[in-house]
């Protein structure tokens, strides 16, 4: 069985940049929609599960520490190593969108304490994601799953993706397609990490599906 001790600085940067959007989000007065960070790293359950445990903690640290410091003035509550990381991390991903730290400091209370961690798995079922329960004042969610997330469970509102699988089959890179779909009012606050190997795979298959077109195109004019 595969031992869980440590989750890679990565996910915990694509974690903090899924807080940041959310508060971004309520910042641009998006209402109260459903916002959604997918995490697929392993297709085993008892990984899934181990990640959950220790992202769920770390979370729990990390909303503590809004509470405690987020209304501080910026330079106080930069002190805090919890603070600092999110700055950093808008710093890299947000800073060009024209929202001052301060104010994004500030709303974090709002926009990071309502997120929970869901494991969707063969164990819990992908009924545990339920976003009808919430459509009063929209679910905040980080799904942790392999396979149930992988193909036909809608993400609603996803606007970060950490995926380090790694796939060659076409339809389970195809599904996966849905992270580039229409997000309107927040395209620019969706992230993608992928490994080095997945995005050579999609290059492969968006190249492979343009010749296709392509070829369609040409048969069409030739009838």
């Amino acid at each position: 069985t595969l031992v869980i001790d440590d989750l890679p600085r990565t996910l915990l940067d694509a974690a903090r940049a899924f807080l940041l959007s959310n508060t971004i989000r309520d910042l641009r007065e998006e209402g109260p929609t459903h916002r959604s960070m997918l995490v697929n790293v392993s297709a085993w359950t008892n990984v899934q599960e181990q990640v959950r445990t220790i992202l769920h903690s770390w979370l729990s640290q990390v909303q503590q520490d809004i509470r405690n410091y987020s209304q501080l003035p910026p330079t106080e509550a930069l002190k805090n190593e919890t603070i600092a990381a999110l700055h950093a991390t808008w710093q890299a991903e947000y800073d060009g969108l024209g929202i001052p730290w301060g104010s994004v400091q500030t709303a974090l209370v709002a926009g990071a304490l309502p997120v929970v961690i869901q494991a969707v798995n063969q164990r819990t079922g992908a009924a545990s994601l339920d976003y009808a329960k919430h459509r009063e004042n929209g679910l905040r969610v980080i799904a942790i799953g392999g396979n149930s997330l992988s193909r036909g469970l809608t993400l609603e509102g996803l606007s970060t993706s950490y995926f380090f699988r790694n796939s060659q089959m076409y339809d389970t890179l195809l599904q996966m397609g849905r992270w580039f779909g229409y997000r309107d009012g927040y395209a620019d606050l969706c992230r993608l990490w992928l490994t080095d190997d997945a995005v050579h795979w999609y290059a492969y298959i968006s190249m492979a599906t343009e010749e296709l077109r392509s070829e369609f195109k040409r048969i069409d004019r030739k009838s």
